[in-house]
């Protein structure tokens, strides 16, 4: 039973890492930054991905997703394409789920780099209504 009042949320659990602390990406390839495990029932997700390319990138795409080191639909991203040259971020779209078991939704960053390295960071926010 939900203390929720009606049309009201409450943040239920955020997964994040620091810039500082990215993740190390691969270019072209969706990876994992973090993750939160979620209860059954309904939940708005939303959030921010960031990266910091050591020379520079031409892309930016994260959001959230329910598999592992994958993109997730085209409403549930943000894209950016130009020429990055140093720590960038974006906040995707919220979308709402409904789940009838405990899931683990994902955090997912990708950009595209010709030379040097990049890293992905940022946070996931889970608002059960």
């Amino acid at each position: 039973m939900s203390n929720i009042a009606a049309g009201k949320e409450t943040l239920v659990v955020t997964g994040s890492i620091a810039a500082g602390s990215g993740v190390s990406l691969s270019s072209n390839t969706p990876k994992t930054v973090t993750s939160v495990l979620l209860d059954p029932g309904t939940y708005d997700i939303e959030g921010t991905i960031g990266i910091t390319p050591s020379v520079g990138s031409t892309s930016l795409v994260g959001g959230a997703s329910l598999v592992d080191n994958t993109l997730g639909g085209e409403d549930e991203r943000a894209l950016f394409f130009a020429a990055i040259a140093g720590i960038s971020q974006l906040d995707f779209p919220r979308k709402r789920h409904t789940f009838t078991v405990q899931t683990r939704v994902y955090l997912i960053g990708q950009s595209a780099f010709a030379s040097g390295t990049c890293v992905a960071w940022g946070t996931i926010n889970a608002f059960k209504v």
